[in-house]
C-alpha cells in the first residue's frame, strides 16, 4: 500500500500541468510559469498550480489543459469550463497507471472526445483501456494502421464499444467542447510513407488563446 502511494505521488509530482485559467477566455489573459506548471489567467483570480498536484489547484469552473508526464510519449487531458473532458493520446503501455490515476484524480468518467494522433505505441499505449473503462463519445484517429499488438488491442476495444463513434480525422474538421473550439489541421493527404506524418494536428481556440497539439 505504501509503495502504491509513493508511486502515485511520484507520478503526480512529475506531471507537467498546463492550466488555462482563462476567466471566460478573456483576450487580455497573460501566461505565467510557476514550478512545473504553466497557466494563463485574467484578473485577480488568476492562479497557477505547483507543489502538491494531488490537490485541485485549478478552479473547476475554468478551462484547463493538463500535459501528463508519460515518459517517451504523449498524453493531454482537456477540461472545459463546463466540466467536460477530452483526451489527446494515452501515453505508453508502461504509463497506463499514471494516466488512469490522473483521470481518476480529476473525476473523469466520460470523455466527450478522444484523439489518437497516430498508431505508435507511445501515443496509444493505454488506448484500449481508455475505451473500455470510460464512456467515450467520439474517437478521432487517422486512416492509418500498425501491425502491433497495442494497435490490435485498440481495434478490439472499439469493436466492444459500438456506442462510441469513430471518425477518420482529416484537415478542415471542426468540433467544440463547450467554449473550446477545435480545428483539425492535419492530416492533409490520404496517404503518407511514414506513420508519423499521419499525425492528427489540432488547434484549440478559447477566445484569443490558442493551443497547438501536434502528435509527431
Amino acid at each position: 500500500m505504501r509503495r502504491g502511494r509513493n508511486i502515485r505521488a511520484a507520478a503526480l509530482l512529475l506531471l507537467l500541468l498546463c492550466a488555462a485559467l482563462l476567466a471566460g477566455c478573456a483576450s487580455n489573459a497573460g501566461f505565467t510559469q510557476s514550478g512545473t506548471s504553466f497557466s494563463s489567467g485574467a484578473g485577480p483570480g488568476a492562479q497557477s498550480a505547483s507543489g502538491d498536484l494531488s490537490k485541485e489547484a485549478i478552479p473547476e469552473d475554468t478551462a484547463a489543459v493538463y500535459f501528463l508526464d508519460v515518459g517517451q510519449g504523449d498524453c493531454a487531458l482537456i477540461r472545459s469550463a463546463g466540466g467536460k473532458f477530452m483526451l489527446i493520446d494515452s501515453g505508453t503501455p508502461s504509463s497506463k497507471e499514471t494516466v488512469h490515476a490522473f483521470l481518476r484524480e480529476k473525476g473523469v468518467e466520460r470523455l466527450e472526445y478522444v484523439v489518437f494522433t497516430h498508431p505508435h505505441a507511445d501515443h496509444i499505449g493505454a488506448a484500449d483501456e481508455i475505451i473500455l473503462n470510460y464512456t467515450v463519445g467520439t474517437v478521432y484517429m487517422p486512416d492509418a494502421a500498425a501491425t502491433t499488438k497495442v494497435f490490435g488491442r485498440l481495434l478490439d476495444a472499439l469493436e466492444q464499444r459500438p456506442e462510441t463513434e469513430v471518425r477518420r480525422a482529416a484537415a478542415g474538421q471542426r468540433f467544440a467542447l463547450d467554449e473550446l473550439s477545435f480545428t483539425v489541421l492535419s492530416p492533409i493527404e490520404e496517404r503518407y510513407g511514414d506513420l508519423n506524418l499521419y499525425s492528427v494536428v489540432l488547434r484549440m481556440t478559447c477566445g484569443a488563446r490558442r493551443f497547438l497539439f501536434m502528435g509527431d
